[in-house]
């Protein structure tokens, strides 16, 4: 799903590019029965394998019908240099506080 979204659309930036990204924060657009929603997930860059099964897996447990929900929009809220669980609290905290 999130795979051929992006197939056909690019990746939407909201942060300042990181070139070496290696982690970010990733918010998803979609729509259900003409209801519009997001949800946002954390992975490894570019990951679109990773980002399809979270939102896959997230869908299931909403208990969504699949063959409803249209995905709308991908966004890069946030870009980390390190892994996201590596992040220091401190600076979460700095990110959330904004």
């Amino acid at each position: 799903m999130i795979r051929r979204f992006l197939k056909n659309n690019n990746w939407e930036l909201e942060c300042n590019p990181l070139p070496n990204a290696r982690s970010m924060v990733v918010d998803i657009s979609f729509c259900v029965d003409g209801v519009d929603d997001e949800t946002e997930f954390d992975i490894e860059a570019y990951n679109q394998n990773e980002l399809n099964a979270l939102f896959k897996e997230f869908c299931k447990e909403n208990n969504f019908n699949m063959n409803r929900v249209k995905v709308t929009g991908v966004y890069v809220i946030r870009m980390y240099s390190c892994k996201v669980e590596n992040i220091p609290l401190a600076e979460v905290e700095a990110v959330l506080m904004l």
